[in-house]
């Protein structure tokens, strides 16, 4: 959260840190409710791996509670493969 920003600002949010040398675990992502459908969430990934995922590296989904977010593992999988994606479908 920036100081200053009242929480009608934030639409979502991923939050994650460093996993090991090479890696990084996705602790949560989340899109405000009245928002869902309009790929908040997507694009959040999406930059996350240009800016973090590198070859040889990893991104942990961690425990997946929702379909949206398997499918945004999956899609990563496929669209980065020298990434390890990993994570567990808890759904």
């Amino acid at each position: 959260m920036v100081p200053g920003v009242s929480d009608n600002c934030v639409i979502g949010f991923l939050d994650f840190h460093k996993y090991g040398d090479k890696g990084w675990y996705i602790d949560y992502v989340k899109t405000r409710g009245d928002k869902g459908g309009q790929k908040v969430a997507s694009q959040l990934v999406d930059e996350f791996f240009k800016r973090y995922a590198e070859p040889g590296g990893m991104v942990h989904f961690g425990k997946m509670m929702q379909p949206q977010i398997g499918h945004l593992k999956d899609k990563m999988e496929k669209q980065y493969p020298d990434v390890s994606v990993i994570g567990a479908k808890n759904f």
